[in-house]
């Protein structure tokens, strides 16, 4: 969360003193300082009634929740037609992710632990499933995956292996998960390094 304390020329829609979020790679020079010039593109005002706490997370996540669901080929025309399942649901891309796909008209299969179930039919109507249940998880039925959480099992992801199965012909498997983060050890170790 930032506040607009200079305005560039050509800008007409934010004001001075006006709350934003911004959202643009950490390697672009000077986004760690307490004042930066970034582009108008990397700017999204925030309403009055959503605190800083709340509109600081949703800058990364929202974006990262729609990127997956756009690079699962989803939008707003055309996603009431399928059915997808979001694993990781009630986390923070999760959740925003369930709320675009809800709105954009998806029948949705959240996928996360049962403690979580009523907040997340609270959000959005969905079928909800905990991932600890082998036999609920082998039986969502899903045109798309987008994967917001690693897999319990390192080895296979069984909701991708779902979708492999699936006689669906327009299918799509998207994963938040960077990989490489998955392979790193308690200690904070990559696999297979020695300390």
């Amino acid at each position: 969360v930032a506040i607009v304390v200079r305005l560039g020329a050509g800008i007409h829609d934010l004001e001075l003193g006006q709350r934003v979020i911004v959202a643009m790679s950490p390697r672009t020079g000077g986004t760690y300082a307490c004042i930066f010039n970034v582009p108008r593109r990397c700017v999204a005002p925030i309403d009055d009634c959503v605190p800083n706490n709340i509109a600081a997370s949703i800058g990364y996540a929202g974006l990262t929740a729609l990127q997956a669901l756009y690079a699962a080929g989803l939008t707003p025309q055309n996603s009431s037609t399928k059915h997808i399942c979001i694993n990781g649901a009630s986390g923070g891309v999760g959740a925003i992710a369930l709320l675009l796909a809800s709105d954009w008209g998806a029948e949705i299969t959240a996928v996360a632990s049962t403690h979580n179930h009523t907040w997340l039919k609270q959000l959005s109507p969905c079928h909800t499933v905990d991932y600890r249940d082998p036999c609920a998880m082998a039986d969502i039925h899903a045109d798309i995956i987008i994967n917001c959480a690693s897999s319990s099992n390192k080895e296979t992801d069984p909701l991708l292996n779902l979708l492999q199965k699936s006689s669906t012909k327009q299918k799509a498997y998207v994963t938040t998960v960077n990989p490489l983060l998955t392979n790193i050890s308690n200690n904070g170790l990559f696999c297979g390094l020695s300390h």
